[in-house]
């Protein structure tokens, strides 16, 4: 019945997204936060964003790339997505949050094919972990409610 109750609490636009398990807080859980390369002139920005967590969607895609995203601590699998116009692709791949971590996804355009991607952390402006490579396809249309 308490299962219930809390899962009835959400309505079905929301229960489809990934949500942190209850309890989990900054202090004792982690952040990540995409990030946005402003292009010059008439190209596209870059965007890069966290598109999922432990195989649920994250809500907002590209467009709420600015907002940080609540992860537990240990090890868990993320998906993360960059896009360009019509250009997009994403990666899932394990990674170990710490208590406090606050991460930022960093990324770099390679060529026409692969962006680089890496994540920074948000205090020290260090890279945590390898670089990461997606490939990139283009794409008809991505549309996220």
């Amino acid at each position: 019945m308490a299962l219930c109750l809390a899962a009835c609490s959400l309505d079905d636009s929301d229960a489809r997204y990934y949500h942190p398990p209850q309890g989990t807080t900054p202090a004792t859980g982690g952040t990540i936060i995409g990030s946005r390369r402003v292009e010059p002139f008439f190209v596209s920005d870059q965007v890069v964003f966290l598109r999922g967590v432990a195989g649920e969607p994250v809500r907002g895609g590209n467009g709420a790339y600015d907002r940080p995203v609540l992860v537990p601590a240990g090890k868990v699998n993320v998906t993360i997505a960059w896009n360009q116009g019509s250009l997009f692709g994403q990666i899932t791949v394990p990674l170990i949050i710490k208590p406090s971590d606050s991460l930022i996804i960093r990324h770099q355009r390679e060529d026409k094919e692969k962006a680089r991607v890496w994540f920074e952390d948000a205090r020290t402006h260090a890279a945590v972990g390898e670089p990461l490579f997606i490939k990139l396809q283009p794409v008809q249309m991505v549309v996220e409610k």
